[in-house]
């Protein structure tokens, strides 16, 4: 226990690097087999050489940083300030007064203007403060009881990762993927579409091929011989809940020195009670860890942001956080999509942030530079690719970029009492970090993040040729803004004051934090009206309706195709051994539209909202034709409906009329008909 609180940061650092070398390493091997249409067999035995180049280039990387180290020490090193600086009150009534007056006018432009007024005077009163001192020598090694705390907050992490249950139907395409690998090994990876089963239909879009991690749940779930959905859902999650800790550990030991154990419980709780929208920062933690691009901005996008950090600031060889970073980037991308753009920009402003004018830190701000612009190249070969109707590489609004922005910025940062806490974190949040070297880099990136990503004169920009309107939101995932919340809350506990008792510290932090979570979110991310559940560890999904799925898995008859409600037919592809779905999900038919037989997209949207009871769209006998047509021409041999449905008697009677029968359903809410009759030998 001795040695490792007196090697702390050794050991978070040597965390951190160890899984961005050995994931970084994984994803540039599956990447470059998936895109050379390799198998999963292949890529698995080629996994098994990984572990030699981790292991000598992890060993490279020690070696040089304590060789950088070591002449480190011999040079002058800036001085520590000999106290805390107290807290910026003029900065953090500018922060609140702007916070405020977007939440009461909605008046974006005049806000946006004024906020990077502010950051850019007061970053500019500091860019001379010296370079981050990032030796640890801010942040002493944890006692005994601070470990214990430590461990806690493990506790609850896990404990969110495995009892807190909130399905994502977007497992139909992520464990699709898993599923495929373990159903069909000797085929190309993600060379041809995983749910529908319509021949020569491809794959989701080509920029999806890079997003290797689900291949990587395949594998391992093949090698262990479980589900696919048990190796998402149960073994990785935990695994990438210890390591927030490491990464959230690492950046805010360097932001908030010895308040570092109480910045991580902010973080925390923040990411446990912020389940204000659908893919708010909470409800892209904990629980959605069984997700990679829930991975990307929970673990990957701090642990970036130290890179960036250090990379500049000249803690360790140029090379090395060359490497680190790339790496990083490559496993992004494997995680997520997404990754192709986060990666760069998280970098790019973390390490821009780190500048001051002088020749040293100027020369690594231009190798950062060049690091980013390497992503580009395969941003572009894959846009070059694309299919015209690309979900997520072109603009679907055009009526009014400000309300693209307005609308991304309240989808990702909620437009409730707890936007203007996010929005005082990015502006006023460095008002108290410890030193002005530390301020300057949150203030840079704060204010970087500002003129770029939140600047509606650039919206279009991201809009058309990076994110497209939709995704838009997905760049708020750039800054750590959760570890910036977090300095705010706890600064007043720290900053410029010595009045407080050690003692007396952890008691007022609950008390803030318990307040914050009772009265700032509307919802939390782990609460049942966010659609979570509290469970024993099972499966991340609805019980009554992947049961049903695989119901309907079991009984469909061979060479068959399962039409049902969204609810269920989500899982379907989720399931080893499944049946093609005639619809899976309605937002994957609207994206394959253009690549389907003429006039098959009409046809599975209406069927599937005709089971589903949203929608009968012709009259019931030209219906009952429509519906017969698609049995012959697609071999459906099974159909879920809904109970609910108004429709129910009509579709029942069809179907008992082309030879379907009842089968006993795992759930109330549906009815299965199975036709064994038409069914290959």
């Amino acid at each position: 226990m001795k040695s490792f609180r007196k090697n702390f940061d050794g050991f978070l650092r040597w965390t951190c690097d160890g899984f961005v070398v050995v994931f970084g390493l994984w994803s540039v091997l599956s990447q470059a087999v998936a895109l050379l249409g390799g198998s999963p067999r292949l890529l698995g035995r080629l996994s098994l050489l990984v572990p030699l180049p981790a292991a000598a280039l992890l060993l490279w990387i020690g070696r040089s940083s304590s060789r950088a180290r070591a002449g480190e020490d011999l040079q002058p090193q800036p001085p520590l300030e000999p106290r805390l600086r107290p807290p910026h009150f003029p900065a953090l009534v500018g922060a609140a007064v702007l916070a405020a007056f977007y939440a009461l006018t909605g008046s974006y432009v005049v806000f946006w203007t004024a906020a990077c007024l502010l950051l850019g005077y007061y970053y500019l009163r500091c860019v001379r403060a010296p370079r981050i001192r990032l030796d640890g020598s801010a942040a002493p090694e944890p006692l005994a009881a601070e470990l214990a705390i430590l461990a806690l907050l493990a506790v609850v992490v896990l404990a969110a990762t495995l009892f807190v249950h909130r399905p994502q139907l977007d497992d139909s395409l992520y464990v699709g993927v898993a599923t495929d690998v373990w159903d069909h090994p000797g085929e190309p990876i993600m060379g041809r579409d995983t749910m529908h089963g319509v021949p020569g239909l491809p794959f989701v879009s080509p920029q999806h091929r890079v997003r290797t991690y689900d291949v990587l749940v395949g594998l391992v779930s093949r090698a262990l011989g479980i589900k696919p959905m048990a190796a998402a859902h149960l073994l990785f999650p935990p695994l990438f809940g210890l390591l927030f800790l490491a990464a959230a550990s690492r950046l805010l030991r360097l932001l908030l020195g010895r308040a570092w154990l109480f910045g991580l419980a902010a973080v925390v709780v923040l990411l446990l009670v912020d389940g204000e929208t659908v893919v708010s920062l909470g409800n892209s933690a904990f629980v959605a860890l069984f997700q990679g691009k829930a991975v990307l901005p929970t673990i990957m996008v701090p642990l970036l942001a130290v890179y960036g950090l250090e990379l500049v600031s000249g803690f360790r060889p140029a090379p090395v956080m060359i490497g680190l970073i790339g790496l990083g980037w490559a496993g992004s991308v494997s995680l997520s999509t997404n990754g192709i753009f986060l990666g760069p920009i998280t970098v790019g402003l973390a390490s821009a942030a780190a500048w001051r004018p002088d020749r040293r830190s100027t020369i690594r701000l231009l190798e950062a530079v060049l690091v980013c612009l390497l992503p580009v190249g395969l941003g572009l070969f894959l846009r070059r690719g694309s299919v015209p109707e690309a979900f997520y590489m072109t603009s679907a609004i055009r009526s009014s970029w400000l309300y693209v922005l307005k609308w991304s910025l309240n989808w990702s940062w909620g437009g409730s009492l707890f936007q203007p806490f996010w929005l005082m974190a990015l502006l006023g949040g460095w008002a108290f970090l410890p030193d002005s070297a530390r301020r300057r880099w949150m203030l840079g990136y704060s204010w970087l993040f500002l003129l770029l990503c939140m600047n509606p004169l650039l919206t279009p920009f991201w809009a058309r040729y990076v994110t497209s309107s939709i995704s838009l939101f997905r760049l708020f995932w750039a800054v750590p803004l959760p570890f910036f919340l977090a300095a705010l809350l706890t600064g007043p506990l720290f900053a410029g004051s010595r009045r407080w008792k050690p003692g007396l510290r952890p008691a007022l932090m609950g008390l803030v934090l318990l307040g914050f979570a009772l009265f700032v979110p509307e919802q939390w991310a782990i609460s049942r009206r966010n659609g979570a559940a509290l469970d024993w560890p099972r499966l991340k999904a609805v019980p009554n309706f992947y049961e049903t799925a695989e119901r309907m898995v079991a009984a469909t008859p061979r060479g068959g195709t399962v039409l049902a409600p969204e609810a269920v037919s989500a899982w379907i592809p989720t399931i080893p051994g499944h049946p093609p779905a005639y619809a899976v999900r309605r937002m994957f038919l609207d994206q394959f539209g253009l690549r389907l037989p003429p006039g098959e997209y009409i046809r599975r949207v209406t069927l599937l909202d005709y089971v589903s009871g949203d929608r009968r769209r012709l009259p019931k006998e030209e219906m009952n034709a429509y519906f017969g047509a698609a049995i012959d021409d697609w071999k459906i041999r099974s159909v879920a409906i809904l109970r609910s449905n108004r429709w129910l008697a009509d579709i029942e009677n069809f179907l008992r009329g082309r030879g379907f029968r009842r089968i006993e359903s795992p759930s109330r809410f549906f009815r299965i008909f199975i036709d064994e009759r038409n069914a290959e030998p």
